[in-house]
């Protein structure tokens, strides 16, 4: 069947899973329509091989609150086209093992428009696709989660060009790091005028806080914090 061919108007939910993701083209979906969830996973890359095959952004889904990718799905992240007017309440993306998001890597920084949203929550390699996110501006990201226990993801965030990653980060309301994640807690140099209403630090062991541990006490700077949550190493 043809792309855009399987007329399903407006709907509130779409899960496609493994092979069932080789639909998602085919499906059209009213323009207007404005997704409650949509859960996209694939557990092989065979799964999603057409769909690699297409343009960026010529997928069309509309309007979607809460969007999730986890495993190879997390590759076609690309390809789907977001209505320019989505507010996302939240954009979730998991990723275990690297050949997960080794196509996304190729992209240039700031080249996936995911629009605006609420919460941003990444996980393990995920984290590694931050600076290639283009997130709207206007109003930034309230919520931000990430955790990893692979040290390696973290270091392309804070690399030279890639500045702008901290003033997104910094700029949350909440913001939670678990493990590995919690090593780039040092470089977002929060500045003093800085309010934030719950920071939440993470770290099931040592490992996982190695530079911090190298660090001089009260040497890391917070700003104004309302709630501040340390768990297990992170303590």
């Amino acid at each position: 069947m043809e792309n855009n061919s399987i007329w399903v108007g407006k709907l509130k939910k779409l899960e496609p899973s493994d092979y069932t993701m080789s639909i998602l083209p085919k499906l059209r979906i009213h323009e207007e329509n404005v997704m409650e969830f949509l859960r996209l996973s694939a557990s092989k890359p065979e799964h999603i091989t057409e769909i690699l095959k297409m343009e960026n952004n010529s997928i069309l889904i509309g309007k979607v609150n809460n969007l999730i990718f986890s495993d190879y799905a997390v590759g076609i992240l690309p390809r789907l086209g977001i209505h320019g007017e989505n507010e996302m309440e939240e954009l979730g993306l998991l990723a275990e093992h690297f050949e997960y998001i080794s196509e996304i890597l190729r992209m240039e920084n700031n080249s996936i428009r995911v629009g605006k949203m609420r919460s941003l929550v990444l996980g393990e390699h995920a984290v590694e696709i931050f600076p290639k996110l283009k997130i709207c501006e206007e109003g930034g990201i309230e919520e931000f989660f990430m955790v990893t226990d692979n040290p390696e993801n973290i270091t392309e965030i804070f690399r030279t060009e890639n500045k702008n990653i901290s003033v997104w980060i910094r700029k949350a309301k909440k913001l939670r790091l678990e493990n590995c994640a919690m090593q780039i807690f040092h470089n977002l140099k929060f500045q003093k005028e800085n309010v934030i209403a719950e920071i939440c630090l993470s770290a099931d062991c040592p490992y996982h806080i190695t530079e911090m541990f190298k660090m001089e006490n009260k040497s890391i700077q917070i700003g104004k914090v309302k709630r501040l949550e340390l768990n297990c190493y992170a303590i």
